[in-house]
């Protein structure tokens, strides 16, 4: 995907926030109007056609031949690898994600030291 731009990167980000958004078992901590997952999913849509039909013909079209789902699922893989990448170029989104390290007992985890019962 070395053909995304830095707007795809975060449309791809959006797209992945938006899709994880609709999972019940997060639905108390994220929520995306379904207007706006529409408007998502048709950028999503049209970035996807782009780089599979014009951008990254060369390398998709042996995917996209072999007919068995596997080369939509690859690019989609990879579209998801770069959303988390732009996500996580941003400093305060690796501080959140890190946040939960503040809450942890370390004190539990002396099991692992040398000379520790449990070894």
């Amino acid at each position: 995907m070395s053909k995304t731009t830095g707007e795809d990167r975060i449309l791809s980000a959006r797209w992945i926030l938006a899709a994880m958004a609709s999972a019940p078992q997060v639905a108390d901590v994220a929520h995306v109007e379904p207007a706006k997952k529409e408007e998502i999913d048709r950028a999503m849509a049209r970035l996807f056609t782009r780089l599979m039909t014009k951008d990254c013909l060369e390398e998709a079209r042996p995917l996209l031949l072999a007919r068995d789902g596997a080369g939509a699922r690859t690019a989609g893989e990879a579209l998801g690898r770069i959303a988390m990448q732009e996500l996580l170029s941003d400093p305060k989104a690796v501080a959140a994600v890190a946040k939960y390290a503040t809450y942890i007992d370390y004190r539990e985890f002396e099991v692992f030291m040398p000379g520790a019962s449990g070894q």
